[in-house]
């Protein structure tokens, strides 16, 4: 083979590196990723108004599980802080929810669910915000949750479950 075709080679597999490698920059403009949430809550207050009406407050540490290990929020820990109104068996959920990278960087959500009896819970959130290289972070997902036991038999207050969360951003 010619010195000439052996460069041209190299010209044509470098330029079409370089076209890949682009063309994953603008098509990975927003990301799609799964997680699994968990979270236990140990302290939550409640006010009960009646047989029919339950209002409760909660603040739960969490850990961030990504379904293959590379995702941004794979390892992260947060806590998420919410209200929960119950009106004759439906259950309105609402809060906001922090994770905490390796990095310190810091990605803020929005949540809110409506769950019925017999029914699985789904909701979706909304991502205000973030620090660091998460600052001005975009993105949107849904959930679903699976109530598990108290992690503390007997514990007042206690609960405990985990979230499978889909979640799509984009990062300035």
């Amino acid at each position: 083979m010619s010195r000439f075709k052996i460069l041209a080679l190299i010209a044509l597999f470098t330029f079409a590196l370089g076209l890949a490698l682009v063309g994953e920059a603008v098509a990975g403009d927003e990301v799609t990723e799964n997680y699994y949430q968990c979270y236990t809550c140990s302290d939550m207050k409640s006010i009960a108004y009646g047989e029919d009406h339950l209002y409760l407050s909660y603040d739960c540490p969490m850990v961030f599980i990504g379904e293959t290990g590379k995702e941004m929020l794979h390892n992260a820990s947060g806590h998420s802080v919410g209200f929960w109104k119950s009106e004759k068996g439906v259950v309105e959920d609402r809060g906001t929810n922090v994770a905490i990278l390796a990095s310190g960087d810091k990605v803020f959500l929005a949540y809110t669910s409506i769950a019925k009896p017999g029914v699985p819970t789904k909701g979706a959130f909304t991502i205000i915000g973030g620090t660091g290289k998460c600052a001005g972070i975009q993105g949107r997902g849904e959930y679903s949750q699976t109530y598990l036991s108290p992690p503390i038999e007997g514990a007042p207050g206690g609960a405990a479950g985990y979230t499978k969360v889909k979640l799509r951003y984009r990062l300035p």
